[in-house]
């Protein structure tokens, strides 16, 4: 299996980790979130996947964030930290990264 992305979106910082097959960390890279800001957060959470894609070559990318998540349309319907309301989170990181 290939290295996989994990990208943890919170209210004060957005958190990323490039994980080998074994479990190990092989990267990661923290950036303070623009909370109040949808666009910007998401190109925040798109510029760390690009960091630790750069390290690794992954297959796959998980995104976690704390709110209301809808799994089955890949949508964050609210977050308590974050300015977001029906933010179709898996979509837009899958087309943005190809993961």
């Amino acid at each position: 299996m290939a290295p996989a992305l994990g990208v943890d979106v919170g209210g004060t910082k957005v958190a990323g980790l490039l994980v080998g097959d074994g479990g190990e960390v092989m990267a990661e890279e923290t950036v303070a979130t623009p909370a109040d800001d949808v666009e910007a957060t998401l190109e925040t959470i798109y510029g760390v996947a690009s960091t630790l894609a750069a390290r690794g070559r992954p297959e796959a990318v998980g995104v976690g964030a704390a709110g209301m998540v809808d799994f089955a349309a890949g949508a964050l319907r609210s977050a308590p930290n974050l300015a977001w309301k029906e933010v179709p989170i898996r979509a837009l990181v899958a087309d943005r990264t190809g993961l």
